[in-house]
């Protein structure tokens, strides 16, 4: 699966949503289906993230580049540390 592909299907297609905030309290909310990660998030961000999506049985992709690559697949003009994906739309983003 190409990652970069797949996320920028999910956002022209589906719903999602940019940032560390809005992600993690769609997390705590229960209303994301899969969350993508860049790589050089903070440890302690990293870790509240992964348990918070294990109690919620939710998936975490990790991107393999920083938030500034991260924003860049997205087409964003600023970095992007983490999204949350409310609906695949018509990516294969949650099979892969």
């Amino acid at each position: 699966m190409d990652l970069e592909k797949e996320i920028k299907l999910a956002i022209s297609t589906g719903k999602v949503i940019f940032g560390r905030n809005k992600t993690l309290k769609l997390l705590r909310n229960g209303k994301t289906k899969a969350i993508v990660v860049a790589s050089n998030i903070p440890k302690d961000v990293e870790s509240t993230l992964l348990h918070l999506s294990q109690l919620a049985n939710v998936k975490v992709i990790r991107f393999n580049g920083n938030a500034v690559e991260l924003g860049i697949a997205c087409g964003k003009p600023f970095s992007v540390s983490m999204l949350a994906i409310l609906d695949e739309g018509k990516s294969k983003i949650l099979s892969g």
